[in-house]
């Protein structure tokens, strides 16, 4: 998941789950998490396209084909940067909800919480 661009603001934490056709006709099952306003301290988020960010984020999981994509934003910014170490494999729409909850908790944490960020990217 690369940046894209939305300029909604999610109440957080918000399910959002769906039903489509694959590439090759095959049902397709998604879902998505978004967590807003997380006080990150510097360090405790990275992201491969802008470095590291703190402040009021936004985080948001994506769940599909048997991975969780992870993107941050500053809250209330049209922009979506991903973190570093996503996607990661995740095969259940449980384990990316659990996945994402994580996430939050170790950013929440701040620089304490890095080599736990760390981990869970590592670990999927």
């Amino acid at each position: 998941m690369r940046r894209r661009t939305s300029s909604a603001r999610l109440e957080a934490p918000r399910p959002a789950a769906g039903r489509g056709l694959g590439t090759e006709g095959n049902d397709m099952t998604w879902a998505s998490w978004t967590t807003v306003g997380i006080h990150a301290r510097p360090g405790a988020v990275q992201t491969e396209e802008v470095g590291p960010m703190q402040g009021d984020l936004t985080i948001h999981t994506t769940w599909s084909e048997d991975e969780a994509h992870v993107a941050v934003q500053y809250t209330g910014s049209s922009d979506w940067y991903t973190m570093i170490g996503s996607p990661v494999p995740c095969h259940s729409e449980a384990d990316s909800r659990a996945f994402h909850q994580a996430v939050v908790e170790a950013v929440r944490g701040g620089e304490k919480a890095q080599a736990s960020l760390e981990e869970l990217f590592r670990t999927g």
